[in-house]
C-alpha cells in the first residue's frame, strides 16, 4: 500500500484545530469566567465579545479548509481514505477523477467519486507529489484518473 497523501495532512487535520481549541478556547473561558471589570487594558464586555468571536471565526475556518482533509492510501486496485478515526475503502472503478492542484506553495488534491460515498462524493487531501508520481509509475492504470493542474 502507497501513501499518497503528505504528511502534513495529520498536523493540517488535528494538530491545529486542537491547539486552536485548546488555546482560544481556554482565553474565552477566562474572559466568561472572571468578574473583574477589566481584562488587561479592556473592558471585560469587549474581551469576551473578541475572544468569543475569535474563536467562533477561527472554528468556522478549521471547519471549512483543514477539517475536511483525509488521508489517501492507495494500492494497485483501490483507494482508501481515511479521516484518523476510520477507513474508507473505494475500488478503481468508483472513482471519476483525482485532480491535483498546485497553489504556489502548496498542492491541493480531490478525488471525485461516481457515487458518494460515506465521506461525501468530492475528498480532500494534501498530495505528497513523490510519493504519487512514484505509485503511478508502478501502478500506470491510474494513470487515466490523474489530472494535474
Amino acid at each position: 500500500m502507497y501513501q499518497l497523501s503528505s504528511s502534513a495532512t495529520l498536523i493540517l487535520r488535528l494538530f491545529i484545530p486542537t491547539i486552536w481549541t485548546v488555546f482560544f478556547g481556554s482565553f474565552t473561558i477566562v474572559g466568561w469566567m472572571t468578574s473583574e471589570d477589566f481584562v488587561g487594558p479592556f473592558h471585560s464586555t469587549i474581551y469576551r465579545a473578541v475572544t468569543t468571536l475569535f474563536l467562533v471565526v477561527g472554528l468556522i475556518l478549521i471547519r471549512i479548509s483543514f477539517w475536511r482533509l483525509h488521508r489517501i492510501d492507495a494500492d494497485p486496485g483501490h483507494l482508501f481514505v481515511s479521516n484518523y478515526f476510520k477507513t474508507y475503502k473505494y475500488p478503481l472503478a468508483a472513482m471519476e477523477q483525482i485532480t491535483i492542484r498546485h497553489y504556489g506553495l502548496f498542492y491541493l488534491g480531490r478525488v471525485e467519486l461516481v457515487l458518494k460515498g460515506k465521506l461525501g462524493r468530492r475528498i480532500w487531501f494534501v498530495p505528497s507529489r513523490k510519493r504519487i508520481e512514484q505509485f503511478v509509475r508502478n501502478n500506470p492504470n491510474w494513470m487515466d484518473l490523474l489530472k494535474w493542474s
